[in-house]
């Protein structure tokens, strides 16, 4: 998850470390293109990724 996070966001690894404890305990908000992008990556890396639109 780290690897996709670092290529798909460019991120170091303690800002990609973060962001992965963020998306375990309470998921990530962004655009749908944003999320798509993310998913995509983290699907390739053989991650189980679920995308839901919440209520606006």
């Amino acid at each position: 998850m780290l690897q996709a996070l670092r290529e798909t966001q460019q991120l170091l690894l303690g800002e990609a470390r973060l962001m992965a404890a963020e998306l375990k305990e309470f998921g990530l908000a962004g655009t749908s293109v944003d999320m798509a992008y993310l998913a995509e990556g983290l699907r390739n890396r053989s991650a189980t990724v679920t995308i839901t639109s919440s209520p606006t």
